[in-house]
């Protein structure tokens, strides 16, 4: 369709639709002037004529409705706060923290500053290019597109925009997640070497590094997140029946002035509040330490303060931990969950209860780590009191 003359307008809020060379289509219509006589439009693209004829509709009826911001709308950047602001109510202290990393870690420096009308199927594109290039895994970049797109969708939502960019933009390539364990060589170093700072520790009462031992431990044994671990109170431990109950993760979270402050969220989902049991040496370390304990709170590894540990603050530990023992940056906490599902694994307990022990919400998580047969929680906390076994040679 030939494009009319300046000194022959078109109304404003017509359009065309007109087909790139790449194959997709796209749908664009006049919404003003600019000072230097220069028509304002909108463009959105579509992957056939159909679609796009039906975008632009859309932008012709929000156009004369006054939903189209002929000014250029607010940035992403502006648009976030906003966008948390929606979500309040649906998304978990740790899942917005989380988010809020991401944000201004990634996605702020690189499409912040461009106006949510002005943000295109290519800016996405290049954004997931660099992403890459930078040395993100796949499955981070896809976690950066899956969040950037659920912004985007809200504000489609509000009328701001009319199509979500991302649903056109380039996937990101698959690849196979891969578990790392800490091998039974190195695990029996890393719990003594935890054991022998516990015990040279100044305080009696609480600290990181008093409590290093019994963390690792309870981590191991028990497959917790390390925010979960962190997130456990007297109350959800009964030592006798040898039962632990997991309600609560900690977080490092904004608070309402804005600084970063430990607090605690339920669990991720239903399938996270869970019972398991517990290995009989775990208890005994558990046992110890809180015999020893002077301090008020019901907190099981707290600080010297009597407060919740920091995640991020004991991996300062953890680091000294491997560094004392020559193996610097060889594995991350995380592992020990990782590793927590291979000794489970290794003496084939079915799926489904590694599942429910580990408070995955789906099967397929769980199955990263294993391929199994039956058994129950009692015999997989039962394990743990056994000798660490030798690496097959």
């Amino acid at each position: 369709m030939a494009r009319e003359k300046k000194n022959n307008r078109r109304s404003k809020g017509d359009g065309t639709v007109y087909q790139l060379k790449s194959g997709m289509w796209r749908a664009q219509a006049t919404v003003g002037y600019k000072k230097n006589g220069n028509p304002k439009k909108v463009t959105r693209s579509a992957k056939t004529k159909s679609e796009a004829l039906a975008l632009l509709r859309q932008i012709t009826i929000q156009y004369g409705s006054g939903q189209i911001n002929v000014d250029g709308g607010i940035t992403l950047k502006e648009y976030i706060p906003r966008y948390f602001e929606t979500k309040k109510a649906t998304l978990k202290i740790k899942t917005r923290t989380d988010y809020e990393s991401i944000f201004r870690t990634s996605i702020i420096p690189a499409l912040g500053h461009i106006t949510l009308n002005k943000l295109t199927t290519a800016h996405i594109n290049k954004f997931i290019k660099d992403d890459i290039e930078s040395g993100e895994s796949p499955n981070t970049v896809r976690k950066h597109k899956t969040i950037l797109s659920g912004v985007l969708k809200n504000a489609v939502a509000e009328g701001l925009i009319y199509m979500n960019p991302v649903i056109y933009s380039n996937s990101v390539p698959k690849s196979k997640s891969k578990s790392k364990f800490i091998s039974s060589e190195d695990m029996v170093k890393i719990l003594a070497e935890a054991e022998r700072i516990a015990g040279k520790a100044y305080t009696k009462s609480g600290g990181q590094s008093y409590v290093a031992y019994a963390v690792l431990l309870t981590a191991y044994h028990t497959g917790l997140r390390i925010g979960e671990v962190f997130g456990l109170r007297w109350k959800n431990i009964d030592l006798k029946e040898q039962i632990i109950h997991v309600v609560a993760d900690v977080v490092e979270a904004k608070n309402e002035v804005g600084k970063y402050t430990l607090t605690t969220d339920d669990t991720k989902s239903t399938s996270t509040i869970r019972y398991i049991k517990i290995s009989h040496k775990l208890c005994e370390v558990l046992a110890n330490l809180r015999s020893k304990n002077t301090l008020p709170s019901d907190i099981v590894f707290k600080t010297s303060t009597d407060n919740y540990i920091s995640p991020n603050n004991f991996r300062r530990v953890w680091r000294k931990i491997l560094k004392n023992i020559g193996m610097e940056g060889k594995y991350k906490i995380h592992e020990f969950r990782h590793t927590h599902v291979s000794e489970l694994h290794a003496r084939g307990f079915n799926p489904i209860d590694i599942q429910r022990r580990l408070g995955h919400a789906n099967m397929q998580t769980t199955i990263i780590y294993t391929h199994s047969i039956h058994n129950n929680d009692e015999r997989m906390a039962e394990i743990f009191d056994e000798e660490i076994p030798k690496d097959d040679k």
